[in-house]
């Protein structure tokens, strides 16, 4: 089972949270901005 603790290790980033901002973005991002998406440049979508 996955700890609710574990983070991604190398951006410090809670995997879950990541991801769900991630897939609900990524079909209106730009292509050429998608290394914004990779976990180390991530910054959650303003609410």
């Amino acid at each position: 089972s996955v700890r609710p603790d574990r983070r991604l290790p190398a951006a410090n980033v809670e995997p879950f949270a990541y991801l769900k901002d991630v897939l609900t973005r990524i079909a209106a991002h730009p292509v050429k901005d998608l290394a914004a998406l990779l976990p180390n440049r991530w910054k959650p979508a303003a609410v």
